[in-house]
Order: structure tokens, then sequence, then C-alpha cells
């Protein structure tokens, strides 16, 4: 489902001390079909001194999964490292993901992140190296 398409998105955002709001909208066009398939997301962040937390409502009609709402946290436990904990609730129970993760900055510009993640009966281990650049 994923191929032979055409998109365009909008987002915001608006940050105010602490807090992040953003919302994104875009539209999918796929080849061979009359009508113009959504996707859209609107979330909640606050970045405090002890980490920071968000909360997303996110509809992906044009992948036709149902709604979801997301959640994660980070928390530094050190000047390298912040541990994570996420979680995707589906609107219909039966696709939610839920995960924790560790994150270690190697350099000012590059970051090792492990985690676990659990969708249904499926558990899996992710490695990724994030280099900002």
């Amino acid at each position: 489902p994923n191929k032979d398409f055409s998109s365009a998105s909008a987002a915001v955002s608006w940050q105010q001390g602490s807090w992040t709001f953003a919302g994104a909208v875009e539209g999918v066009w796929r080849d061979g079909n009359d009508g113009t398939d959504t996707m859209a997301k609107v979330g909640l962040r606050w970045n405090g001194l002890w980490g920071d937390a968000g909360l997303a409502y996110l509809m992906p009609d044009a992948n036709d999964i149902p709604d979801a709402i997301a959640l994660d946290v980070s928390i530094p436990i050190s000047a390298r490292m912040r541990v994570s904990a996420f979680g995707e609730i589906t609107a219909d129970e039966g696709d939610d993901v839920w995960g924790i993760g560790a994150g270690y900055a190697v350099g000012k510009s590059s970051e090792m992140t492990g985690a676990v993640t659990q969708h249904g009966d499926d558990t899996r281990a992710h490695l990724t190296l994030t280099r900002l650049f």
C-alpha cells in the first residue's frame, strides 16, 4: 500500500515555557484512486528539569489502521545517558505497542540507543546510532 502515491503535508508548532503544542495533517493520493486519504497528528510535550514527556493523538486513516494515543517519557540519568518509556494504545486494542530504551551520548553529535519493544506476542530488540550534522 505504500507505493505509487503522492502526498502533501503541513505542520505547526507553538511553544510556551516548558510546553509545546504541535499538529500535522497530510493528504495522500494513491495512483488509480479518485479520493484523498488523510493522516493527522496532534500532540502536547512538556520539557522540564527532570526530563520530558509527550502525549499525542494519531489519526493514520491513509494507512488503514486504527487511531491511537501515543505516550512517552524520557529522563536523564547523567549528562550522557537517558532512559525512556513509550507506548501506543490503539482504538481497537489489538495493535498496542510498548517499549523501554536507553540512550548514551557519544561525543557532541551522536547517540547510541538500545530499546526493547512489545507488540502483541512479538518482542523485539533495537539498536540505533543517531548522528546529527
